[in-house]
């Protein structure tokens, strides 16, 4: 009876290790999860800024009424490409990562982006695309705050 009691005692023990070294260990990976959907938001986030920071300069000083420097203008819009180029590089990597709206709303942007080139006027030109990337970036905020599970 003694060695029956010692017994079970060991085998309760041996499987709450196992279960404590699983349940730790799917924890971790839920985290790391969690951690590489984070980063891809934040990527994101960081590159529509900086696809909105070019316009928004441009459209600022189409309100003034004053020119961009030649040089800062063409930096600026570079930036604004290769910005551009990488939220889709990060939309298109992340797939499997951020939720699927993600990448609808980044088409949505391009639409937006595309349609602007159509507008009458160089301030309309830049009125709309501004609002095509505010539009993209709030949404994807959302997106974000939803599956990462943020509450504010």
């Amino acid at each position: 009876m003694e060695l029956f009691k010692i017994v079970v005692q060991v085998l309760i023990s041996i499987g709450a290790a196992f279960l404590a070294a699983h349940l730790a260990t799917q924890r971790l990976r839920k985290d790391k999860w969690w951690t590489m959907q984070a980063e891809a938001y934040g990527e994101l986030i960081e590159s529509l800024h900086t696809m909105r920071w070019a316009a928004s300069e441009h459209h600022e000083a189409e309100l003034i009424r004053k020119d961009v420097e030649s040089d800062r203008s063409e930096a600026m819009w570079k930036q604004f490409s290769d910005a551009r180029k990488e939220v889709w590089k990060i939309a298109d990597k992340s797939s499997f990562l951020v939720s699927d709206e993600v990448l609808k709303s980044v088409q949505r942007m391009e639409n937006g982006l595309s349609d602007a080139n159509r507008e009458q006027t160089y301030f309309e030109h830049l009125d709309s695309l501004n609002h095509a990337v505010d539009v993209c970036l709030g949404e994807i905020k959302e997106i974000g705050k939803k599956q990462l599970q943020i509450q504010w």
